[in-house]
């Protein structure tokens, strides 16, 4: 895989943004990054769809988010 493959929408590298937390999908868990500095986003907290406590200050709604607390136990049993 090249470093072209990893780049993101925003043109930053996946590896320099921050991990928020996951998205659940019926296939599985994928990340859920911070915004890329400079991007225009909603000004709506992200909660997580477990326990309800605050993932991220903007960027939402996002009603299938798990914040990294719920995602490892959730994971744990698996």
């Amino acid at each position: 895989m090249s470093y072209s493959d990893l780049k993101s929408d925003g043109g930053m590298d996946p590896r320099e943004r921050e991990l928020i937390g996951y998205i659940e999908h019926e296939s599985g868990f994928k990340p859920l990054y911070a915004p890329p500095r400079g991007n225009i986003v909603t000004q709506a907290f992200i909660h997580c769809k477990y326990c309800r406590c605050a993932i991220y200050h903007c960027m939402g709604p996002c009603y299938d988010a798990v914040c990294l607390m719920c995602h490892e136990i959730e994971t744990e049993g698996k």
